[in-house]
């Protein structure tokens, strides 16, 4: 049997195929017989080994419904890291922890056309505003985490004005004050920093006080002076052990029974008719008084809030001042404006030293949206106008 061997293999690996080739001739030596040969077909590969292909393993295709990883990304998916952080009992937000366990400080505002702008405003956390005098509203600005150099212009207290900073436990930052007002200070016991008896916490703007009638609309006060002033005379800084005032929704949230409201104007009088604007893409209400922006000087931005109360209340002229009596330990009604809708509520106050509770249609204490609130106390035989 003659054998002949094929391949590029052998031809180019001879020595390898040699001691193979031998061991066959030898067997096959001994046959005289002439036989067809056999052809024996090696496969023709460039390598020296013969190895059999690797398994074929299919991978999945993109619309498999193969297994995902399903583990969250821990940049987008994680819970915020809040150490040192607390609840901010005035606006629901997240402060300092340290800040949310300070006492609020209410400061009297000007708010008389020829006083604005003014400055250090767009930093409080609640805005009280309230007819003063004759045609005039006053605003009673609560701060609490807060560090302008600059607030101002303030002015005198009324009694009533005392009630907002016991609403809210606050420190009282006024600049002189009515008969009735400094005798509500005197029996009520209140902490108050006044600038008619103070020459440490406030200093006059003197390109104001240089302009014939703007003399008492120049006193000014920052966050660093009220807080020195307050240590100095030792009053308690920490707010009262549980106490806030409202309560809040988890998030952005539409009232029950809501009518829904673009634009709001609270015509306090001829002269003041502020007007708050809503922005549904950030849900807050923009400010305008006195035909244009409400703004602060210090920032140049527009005070923008959340939420706005309107609380009803008795109101009368007591004397030839135009001075007023507001009638706040009682009770009455209202509207809350929030998340572009408005619905009417109702609020009570059961003594100077309680706070002002508000609630809704149910007889439940109200939620608000977290952010910063304007409380309009408006006279309750007013009519405010809100326009969807």
């Amino acid at each position: 049997m003659i054998f002949i061997i094929k391949s590029e293999i052998f031809k180019n690996h001879f020595k390898k195929y040699a001691a193979l080739l031998l061991l066959l001739i030898l067997i096959f030596t001994s046959c005289s017989k002439k036989e067809e040969p056999v052809i024996i077909e090696l496969p023709e590969d460039s390598s020296e080994d013969i190895i059999p292909p690797p398994p074929v393993i299919e991978l999945p295709s993109s619309d498999s419904e193969a297994e995902t990883d399903t583990e969250p990304d821990s940049e987008t998916d994680a819970e915020p890291d809040l150490t040192g952080l607390a609840v901010n009992s005035l606006t629901g937000l997240y402060i300092n922890e340290e800040a949310a366990r300070q006492r609020p400080v209410a400061v009297v505002i000007n708010n008389l056309r020829k006083a604005l702008p003014q400055s250090g405003i767009s930093q409080a956390d609640i805005y009280y505003e309230v007819l003063s005098e004759a045609d005039i509203t006053r605003i009673v600005a609560v701060f609490r985490d807060f560090n302008s150099a600059k607030i101002g212009p303030v002015r005198s207290t009324r009694d009533y004005f005392l009630d907002f900073g016991l609403d809210m436990d606050a420190v009282f930052v006024h600049f002189g004050g009515s008969p009735a007002g400094y005798t509500f200070i005197k029996s009520n016991r209140i902490n108050n920093i006044d600038g008619i008896t103070d020459g440490r916490t406030f200093w006059r703007d003197q390109a104001r006080a240089s302009v014939p009638g703007m003399l008492e609309h120049s006193a000014y006060t920052s966050a660093e002076r009220i807080t020195q002033e307050i240590e100095r005379r030792e009053y308690r800084t920490e707010v009262k052990e549980n106490y806030a005032s409202f309560n809040f929704f988890d998030e952005q949230t539409p009232l029950d029974g809501a009518t829904a409201v673009k634009k709001v104007t609270v015509p306090f009088s001829n002269s003041q008719s502020p007007v708050f604007e809503y922005n549904p893409e950030t849900s807050v209400f923009a400010r305008s008084q006195q035909g244009g922006a409400h703004i602060d000087e210090e920032t140049g931005t527009q005070l923008e809030v959340t939420n706005i109360i309107i609380q009803n209340a008795s109101m009368k002229v007591v004397d030839n001042e135009g001075r007023r009596q507001v009638s706040l330990v009682t009770q009455g009604s209202g509207y809350l404006v929030t998340h572009g809708g408005y619905a009417p509520i109702t609020w009570a106050k059961t003594s100077h030293d309680s706070p002002t509770k508000y609630y809704d249609t149910n007889g439940e204490e109200i939620k608000l949206n977290k952010g910063k609130t304007w409380i309009c106390v408006f006279q309750d035989y007013g009519e405010v106008i809100f326009e969807s």
